[in-house]
C-alpha cells in the first residue's frame, strides 16, 4: 500500500511557486492540499478542482500500475489543510516509480517534493514528473523471490549475448544428455561468479567483461563443430560461465538488491536465469535432434548455424571492444 500526502506551502501559488509534497510508504494514498484564500470550509474544498488533480497521479510497480481506491470525504488537518485519502494496492516487484502526473493542471512553476518511506526521493516538475523509487518492498521474501526471478527469466531472454552462447551449445550437442552436462557446466560457471561479484568478492570491469562474452560465443561456435570429448567441452563451458556470470552480476546491481534479503534475491534471480535457459533447450533440442544424422543438415546445416552465431559474435566482440 502506499501513502501519498500534498502539503501545500503556506504562501498562495498565486504569488510564489508552489510546492506539494508526495509522501509515500507501503500503508495508503493520501491527499492533503493547503486551503486557498477564501476558501476555509472543507465542504468548499471538496469542490475545488485541485481535488480532481489527484486522480492525474500514477504509481506502477515493474510497469503494472497500482489500484488506486477511490478518494472520501476530506477532513481538516494542520490548521488550514484539507486531507484526502484513498487505498492504493501495489504488485510485487523491483522497479516502482511515481508519476506526478497533476503538475500539468497546476501553475508551471509548481514542485512536488517526493519522500519514500520518510526519505527525499527527489523533486518532480512538470517538465520530469517521474522519479523511481528505492527498492524497499515486497518485503516478504516470498514477494522478493518471485520478483527476481521473473527478472532472471527477462534477462535471459532479453540478452542476445546468453541465448547465442545457449544456442551454440545445443548446436554442438548430440543428445539430451550432451545437452544437459554443457548447459549445467555453463550453470556452474556463472552461479560461481554471479554469486561472488553480487557479495563483493570479486570484480572485474565490464569493459573487458562484455568483449569477453561477445567472444566466447565465437569460441562455443567452433567448438560445436569440433566433436572434442564431453568431459573437454563440459569444462570448457564451465570456464565461459565465469565469464557470463559477471555479465549477470552487472545486470543485478542495476536492478539493486534489498536490504536483508540479498540471499533471497540473488539465489531467486539465478533460480530464473536457469529456468529462461531450459525453456530455450527444452524448445531447440527437440528440433535440433530430429534433424541430427540427416546429410543436409550434418553437411551444410549444422556448419552453416555454427558460422551464423561465430560471426555474431565476433561482430558483438569488435563492437564492444572499440565501442
Amino acid at each position: 500500500m502506499i501513502r501519498i500526502g500534498w502539503l501545500w506551502a503556506t504562501v498562495s501559488w498565486a504569488h510564489e511557486p508552489g510546492l506539494s509534497q508526495l509522501a509515500l510508504t507501503e500503508q495508503e494514498i493520501a491527499l492533503v492540499f493547503s486551503a486557498r484564500e477564501g476558501r476555509s470550509d472543507a465542504d468548499g474544498l471538496a469542490q475545488d478542482p485541485l481535488a480532481d488533480a489527484a486522480a492525474r497521479v500514477r504509481v506502477r510497480t515493474d510497469g503494472r500500475p497500482c489500484a488506486i481506491g477511490s478518494f472520501g470525504a476530506p477532513t481538516r488537518v494542520d490548521g488550514d489543510g484539507i486531507r484526502y485519502a484513498a487505498s492504493c494496492a501495489c504488485p510485487s516487484g523491483l522497479r516502482r516509480t511515481v508519476w506526478a502526473g497533476h503538475l500539468d493542471h497546476l501553475p508551471p512553476d509548481h514542485q512536488s517534493a517526493v519522500t519514500w518511506q520518510g526519505t527525499l526521493v527527489g523533486v518532480a516538475t512538470r517538465e520530469s514528473p517521474e522519479l523511481a523509487l528505492p527498492i524497499t518492498g515486497p518485503t516478504a521474501a516470498s514477494g522478493i523471490a518471485r520478483a527476481f526471478a521473473r527478472e532472471g527469466v527477462r534477462h535471459i531472454w532479453g540478452g542476445l549475448d546468453h541465448l547465442a552462447f545457449v544456442a551454440a551449445l545445443l548446436v554442438g550437442a548430440r543428445g539430451w544428455r550432451d545437452a544437459a552436462v554443457l548447459v549445467s557446466g555453463f550453470t556452474l560457471g556463472h552461479s560461481v561468479t554471479l554469486t561472488a561479484a553480487v557479495l563483493g568478492w570479486a570484480n572485474l570491469s565490464p569493459t573487458w567483461v562484455e568483449p569477453c562474452i561477445a567472444l566466447s560465443i565465437s569460441v562455443a561456435a567452433a567448438e560445436a563443430l569440433a566433436e572434442r570429448p564431453l568431459v573437454r567441452r563440459a569444462s570448457w563451458t564451465a570456464a565461459m560461465g565465469l565469464l557470463h556470470g559477471f555479465g549477470f552480476a552487472g545486470a543485478l546491481r542495476d536492478i539493486g538488491l534489498p536490504p536483508g534479503r540479498i540471499g533471497v534475491a540473488l539465489g531467486s534471480f539465478n533460480l530464473g536465469v536457469e529456468l529462461g535457459q531450459l525453456v530455450v533447450v527444452a524448445v531447440c533440442m527437440p528440433v535440433l535432434l530430429r534433424l541430427r544424422g540427416r546429410p543436409a543438415w550434418e553437411d551444410r546445416g549444422r556448419p552453416a548455424a555454427a558460422g551464423a552465431l561465430a560471426l555474431a559474435g565476433f561482430s558483438w566482440f569488435v563492437t564492444r571492444l572499440t565501442g
